[in-house]
């Protein structure tokens, strides 16, 4: 608990002149300008909607959120049947442990689309995102064809998203994708990776 403590400068009894009392002016600025709110000096309760006006609570006050977006992607394409990374390298965050969005979004490079081409019946592919190599999320992607005919399936990159709840810490999140035939290519471009914690 922050104490307040008063340079005595006065004798007992005695008459005190202005700068004998300048001392009590500077010890409590003293206190209020070196003291740092914390759970030992506010007493419990003592902070509610009535005791802070909205006027001293403002967006400028308040500590920026972490927001990360990745490097653009142009151009990715791939045959692999093992989860692989679609980014140039993974996203890191730092957060404070409220809800993160994790989010596919378009690029400025040109057209933004990823999705599946392919030659035989029914091709499949799978996205995963993970956070610190750990997968948190899987979406597939099926094209129901029943002929082996060349095919294609392309969607907005945006319509890939996730909201994570991780406690605080840093986490580093990634996009990976693999199909399940060799015939089936998963391609995606102009798109990025981003990473943002709600407010």
């Amino acid at each position: 608990m922050a104490e307040l403590t008063i340079t005595k400068t006065y004798a007992p009894g005695g008459l005190s002149d202005e700068t004998q009392l300048d001392h009590f002016e500077t010890d409590i600025e003293a206190l209020f300008n070196t003291t740092k709110l914390t759970p030992d000096n506010i007493q419990p309760a003592s902070l509610t909607a009535a005791t802070i006006t909205a006027a001293n609570v403002t967006l400028a006050k308040i500590e920026a959120l972490g927001q990360q977006v990745s490097a653009e992607v142009t151009s990715y394409s791939s045959n692999t049947q093992t989860a692989t990374s679609i980014l140039a390298a993974p996203v890191t965050i730092t957060t404070t442990g409220r809800p993160v969005v994790v989010s596919l979004i378009p690029g400025a490079s040109g057209v933004s689309f990823m999705g599946i081409t392919t030659s035989v019946v029914n091709p499949s592919a799978v996205i995963d995102i993970s956070s610190n190599s750990t997968v948190i999320s899987t979406v597939a992607i099926e094209l129901d064809c029943p002929g082996a005919n060349p095919s294609t399936m392309f969607f907005p990159p945006s319509a890939f998203f996730h909201l994570d709840t991780p406690i605080a810490g840093t986490y580093s999140y990634d996009v990976l994708a693999r199909v399940f035939s060799a015939n089936t290519t998963f391609k995606a471009e102009n798109f990025h990776l981003m990473v943002y914690e709600v407010s």
